[in-house]
Formats: structure tokens, C-alpha cells, sequence
């Protein structure tokens, strides 16, 4: 359970601003992969503990990420040939879809496959990836810039109005809602 989530939303704010700037990044060392990889799986879990806390409003939990999903050739991705993309699923073959946030950071926190898309005349363009629960179904593709734009809406959040409900003296409150508006009866 987070207790406050603002230091949360201001990484994740600083970490939108750094994945801005690896956008136009030109050279991809070795370790600016890794350190890519690390960076964008904080996010996912960043993002996640925030949802299971209760810390985002409803219409954050209800952002929607591009992304295109690519089938899988039905060959077995495994740690030996998890990087072989291209041979693993159909690059060339492609549709779009919109999945909700959750499943989002599950797929990132679950990641089996990480291929980042660099260009050098255009830096990071995004990411390819698939969890270890769907790398035989399908592998996904986000663009960076949609993943920054969320990024930056979830660090944006400020839940400023809520309901809830106890059934009993000692029965657990459940929220109802969660808003970034404020309701007409404040």
C-alpha cells in the first residue's frame, strides 16, 4: 500500500521527462538499453501499485494504451531465442487495439520480451514487448510517445473528490469512485 502518492506521480513525472529526451536520443550503448528496460519496468510498476492503492482517480484508471499487436508464428519463444522477433512473430502483419493501464503495467511487469525500436535519424520510436503469460499469443508494440503521454496524465492525477461505502461497524470500506473532478455537491 502506497501511503502518499505524490513522491510516486513526481518520479513518474521526471521519468516521462527522461523518456522525452531518450526520444531523440541518437547512440544506444549497451547499458542505455538496460538502463531503458529497468526505466520503463519501474514505470509499469510504479503505475500498478498506484492502481492497487487506490491512488488514482477513476478516469486515470480508465486510460486506454495504443499499441500494435503482432501474432505469433507458433514457434516456442524461449531464453534462448526471446530476441529473434522477427522470426518469432509476424512483423509484417499487424493490428491495432487499445489495452486498459492495468493490463499495460501486467504486461510490462510480466515481461518475457523486451526489444526496444531505435532509429538513428529518429531515436526511440518504442518498444516492443510480450509478458511471459502471452509471448505464444502475441507480441505488442507501444509507441513511446503514447507511452510518455499516459505517463505524464498518471503523474498529472489528483483524486479531489471520492464515495464510499462501510457495510458494518467493522465490515471493510470499499471506495465507489474516485474522481479528478469535484462532484457538484462539494
Amino acid at each position: 500500500m502506497i501511503w502518499e502518492s505524490w513522491p510516486w506521480k513526481r518520479e513518474l513525472a521526471r521519468q516521462a521527462a527522461k523518456m522525452r529526451r531518450r526520444m531523440v536520443q541518437r547512440r544506444w550503448s549497451e547499458a542505455s538499453l538496460a538502463t531503458l528496460e529497468r526505466d520503463v519496468f519501474v514505470t509499469g510498476f510504479a503505475i500498478r501499485k498506484l492502481l492497487d492503492s487506490h491512488k488514482l482517480s477513476d478516469e486515470a484508471e480508465s486510460i486506454g494504451v495504443p499499441a500494435m499487436a503482432h501474432a505469433t508464428r507458433r514457434r516456442a519463444v524461449d531464453t534462448m531465442n526471446w530476441h529473434r522477433i522477427d522470426e518469432l512473430y509476424d512483423l509484417g502483419a499487424s493490428h491495432k487495439l487499445v489495452i486498459s493501464l492495468r493490463k499495460f503495467c501486467d504486461q510490462v511487469v510480466h515481461s518475457f520480451v523486451f526489444v526496444p525500436e531505435t532509429d538513428v535519424g529518429t531515436g526511440l520510436r518504442g518498444f516492443f514487448l510480450t509478458s511471459d503469460h502471452c509471448k505464444a499469443e502475441r507480441l505488442l508494440h507501444f509507441d513511446m510517445e503514447d507511452v510518455v503521454r499516459v505517463m505524464e496524465r498518471i503523474s498529472a492525477d489528483d483524486i479531489v473528490s471520492m464515495e464510499t461505502h462501510r457495510e458494518k461497524v467493522f465490515g471493510e470500506m470499499k471506495i465507489l469512485r474516485k474522481s479528478s473532478r469535484a462532484t457538484r455537491d462539494s
